[in-house]
């Protein structure tokens, strides 16, 4: 079965490798096309540029005319003085001026007919290469990580070759097998050695059980004795003849691919230790899919459980955990000792060190979080529409899980828990990869809620832990098994799980915060808020980056905050010019406008003067990473303004951004604060349910239909327990 699932994946890998290398070519004629249309419109202006040297010539001609008018203007004064040459004049000038009448009118309808033509074919051709463009970069972006994905092929397709040379040898000793039981399980039924040949019938003696030998047997037995051993002795030569091919081919294949792996390495496509851990490849591969695939029928079985059922294995979690206590606080010890160590080596940011906590007071944090899930209701079964669809049809539409979740984290162990708690909560089986920094706190923690599951009859599968990232890189594939994939961390980390992964991907990234401390704002109050924003806990995504201070008081308001920071280590302002004069030298620096740009995660902040609400405004929706920003101000329309049109997940007036988190907003945990689009929507999904009486589509139409739309609320159901005919199942 593993044999015939890897098969069906490179089968697919080949297809969608073809399919990418069809759309790359795709994109280079579509390129082609775009060149071609950037020279059509050269060749327009070229054009365009005859029209303006036609239309120079006109305007020299009309300067022309304008010199005849006046000339024809004076013979005139002079005719009417009675003066008879200018008569004669005249009558010429009247001839000449109707001529160039009538080619300037004829001039001026032919470049306006240019005009309009080019015009009109510069559209057409500007609209067709956008289109073009347009398609382009839609292809070209379904190209982005062709090499990568390419490397992952190559790695897979020679896994998989090793894979069918193990089959075929595997074959080759089965045959060799069935050939000596063949050839050796008839000969002992007729008593005879498989290896003596039957020359001399009448000199043959049959041995005996007791190995004596006996007298002559029957001549007709022997010959029905020796027709038996020359079939199977003809049954053995062919049966030896398969094999040998069988083993030839093995052979030449073995051959043929180590030549194959020789000259890759050779040309540097493959590193010389992947020949060595392709069996490795193989093996992570095939665990992967059973990972995925546990963890899809554990899902399935925890779907269908009850909400006390999975409550009761929240307070097992906070049992075992309870219990395991030091077990867990000894292995975050040896985690923190070794960051410790990286941290001093340059290896590992403080920032991450200080996530990596979860004993004392954390641990005890992470125990109250398990209470507040406990407390909240069930998410399952909520009923959200309940349309009568017509006499006798009802149509309902129910909250529930999401499926299986991939979770991938750095640091933050206690992360582990407040996420299983959540996906326990909402009956999401699930996933779990730490970083490497945690990955003895993560264990101890998944071995503890294992257990727990186990002790309330809930499958231990339903929650799992991922080591490695071999791992990781395989289970992004298992879009059959797995449905959504949520990373916590970097821009990086979240970039490179989007590229690599088959499955959705709703990320949580980089949290730079923004505080805005309006005109109208009181200084005393916003100096207590962007001290709390920034320096309560400086490590987390929820921590105020970047300052914005309205020009107006900047003045006052700044050496007001630099007092309240006097006790705080490692304080530093990267501020602009309007901010520097009023912040300690000695802690300041220039901002740049990549510092707008940065997840500082320590007491740096930048700095910025805004002239309004709305420059405030445009450089958050410019800068921030979308997850949380604040305006301080007693103004309730400036508020209103900012609160509307910042685009962030979270947007607060006159308060800290540390209060972005689910254990605050009362969730009891958080599994990530998305940065997406598509952001606090919680674990769950729906599902419609329709309860009918033998109801069909055909049934409401025609002209005498046997149903007629109703399409009318029911009322009194907001779970699933008040539906009526489910409420009749439980009776």
């Amino acid at each position: 079965d593993s044999l015939d699932g890897e098969s069906a994946f490179l089968d697919h890998s080949e297809d969608e490798l073809e399919g990418d290398l069809r759309t790359r070519n795709l994109v280079a004629k579509l390129r082609e096309k775009c060149a071609k249309g950037r020279q059509h419109l050269q060749e327009m202006h070229a054009e365009q540029e005859a029209i303006s040297d036609e239309m120079k010539r006109l305007r020299t001609t009309s300067t022309y005319l304008k010199e005849r008018l006046q000339t024809f203007k004076d013979r005139l004064a002079r005719a009417t003085a009675g003066d008879k040459t200018a008569h004669e004049d005249m009558a010429s000038d009247r001839d000449v001026c109707a001529w160039w009448e009538k080619k300037a009118r004829q001039t001026s309808r032919k470049v306006q007919e240019l005009v309009d033509a080019r015009k009109k074919q510069r559209q057409q051709m500007s609209a067709e290469i956008d289109g073009l463009e347009k398609e382009a970069r839609q292809l070209a972006r379904r190209t982005v990580g062709l090499e990568e994905y390419w490397d992952q092929f190559l790695d897979a397709e020679r896994a998989s070759e090793v894979i069918d040379l193990l089959a075929a040898e595997q074959r080759a000793r089965q045959l060799e097998h069935e050939v000596r039981q063949l050839v050796r399980a008839p000969l002992d039924a007729a008593g005879l050695d498989a290896e003596r040949r039957l020359v001399d019938l009448p000199r043959v003696f049959l041995p005996q059980e007791d190995g004596a030998r006996a007298t002559l047997a029957p001549v007709a037995e022997l010959v029905v004795a020796a027709e038996v051993h020359r079939r199977f002795v003809s049954a053995s030569a062919e049966q030896n003849a398969e094999l040998n091919e069988m083993v030839d081919l093995c052979n030449s294949k073995i051959a043929e691919k180590d030549d194959n792996i020789a000259s890759l390495i050779e040309e540097g496509t493959i590193s010389p230790n992947t020949r060595e851990n392709i069996g490795e490849i193989a093996a992570k591969i095939s665990q992967s899919q059973q990972v995925a695939k546990r963890a899809r029928i554990a899902g399935q079985s925890l779907a269908g459980s009850s909400g006390s059922l999975r409550n009761k294995a929240l307070e097992a979690f906070k049992k075992h955990l309870v219990e395991k206590r030091a077990l867990i606080e000894e292995a975050n010890a040896q985690d923190r000792a070794e960051a410790e160590v990286a941290v001093k080596a340059g290896k590992l940011s403080s920032s991450l060190f200080k996530r990596l906590d979860v004993s004392g007071a954390k641990f005890d944090t992470l125990l109250k979080g398990i209470d507040e899930i406990l407390s909240l209701p069930d998410p399952l079964g909520q009923v959200t529409y309940a349309n009568k669809v017509a006499e006798g049809l009802d149509l309902y539409r129910l909250t529930c899980p999401i499926g299986v979740l991939l979770i991938i984290f750095e640091a933050r162990p206690d992360a582990a828990v407040q996420i299983a708690a959540l996906a326990m909560k909402s009956g999401n089986a699930l996933l779990l990869k730490g970083g490497k920094e945690a990955q003895r706190s993560n264990a101890a923690l998944v071995t503890a809620m294992s257990a727990a599951l186990q002790d309330v009859g809930l499958p231990s599968d339903c929650v799992q832990g991922v080591d490695t990232r071999t791992e990781v890189a395989e289970l992004l594939r298992q879009d059959k098994y797995i449905d959504l994939v949520i990373p916590r961390g970097s821009n990086e980390l979240v970039k490179s799980i989007k590229d690599a992964s088959r499955i959705p991907v709703l990320g949580h990234a980089d949290g730079i915060c923004a505080v805005y401390v309006d005109s109208k704002a009181d200084l005393e109050k916003a100096v207590k808020i962007v001290v709390d924003s920034k320096t309560h806990y400086c490590a987390a995504c929820n921590s105020m980056e970047t300052l914005l201070v309205h020009e107006d008081v900047a003045p006052s308001f700044l050496p007001k905050l630099a007092a309240a920071l006097e006790g705080k280590d490692d304080v530093h302002y990267k501020a602009d010019a309007t901010c520097l004069p009023h912040l300690p030298a000695a802690l300041s620096e220039p901002v740049t406008e990549d510092d707008f740009d940065t997840e500082f995660l320590c007491h740096t902040m930048a700095v910025k003067a805004v002239a309004s609400v709305q420059e405030a405004i445009d450089h958050i929706n410019s800068h921030s990473s979308g997850h949380t920003e604040s305006i301080v101000t007693e103004d309730p329309v400036i508020a209103e303004a900012f609160l509307s049109r910042i685009d962030s997940a979270g947007v607060y007036h006159n308060c800290s951004t540390r209060f972005a988190d689910g254990f605050r907003y009362g969730f009891g945990a958080e599994v990530g604060i998305s940065t997406n689009r598509i952001h606090a929507r919680g674990l769950v999904i729906h599902k419609y349910r329709m309860y009918g009486a033998g109801h069909t589509a055909a049934g409401f139409s025609g002209t005498t239909p046997e149903h007629a739309f109703v399409h009318a609320p029911v009322p009194g159901v907001s779970r699933v327990d008040d539906i009526p005919q489910a409420k009749k199942a439980r009776a």
